[in-house]
């Protein structure tokens, strides 16, 4: 793991994929970007590890606004 600036540890990868900043974080997990998907408003699972220590699924980051909450 390598420190965050705000003293909190990020994993260097989750299965085959390199961990480069976190999004966010809240009551459903934290979330890191993944891979680009072609198509409109859509996010899909792009790949999961659900038999991992700690099961994970990745999805597609689609940029935009934060939603309110």
């Amino acid at each position: 793991m390598q420190a965050m600036e705000n003293g909190a540890d990020l994993p260097r990868g989750i299965g085959v994929y390199t961990v480069e900043r976190e999004l966010g974080a809240g009551g459903m997990g934290t979330v890191y970007p993944a891979r680009r998907v072609a198509g409109f408003q859509r996010g899909p699972v792009v790949d999961a590890d659900p038999d991992a220590e700690v099961p994970w699924p990745a999805t597609a980051y689609i940029p935009g606004p934060s939603l309110p909450s």
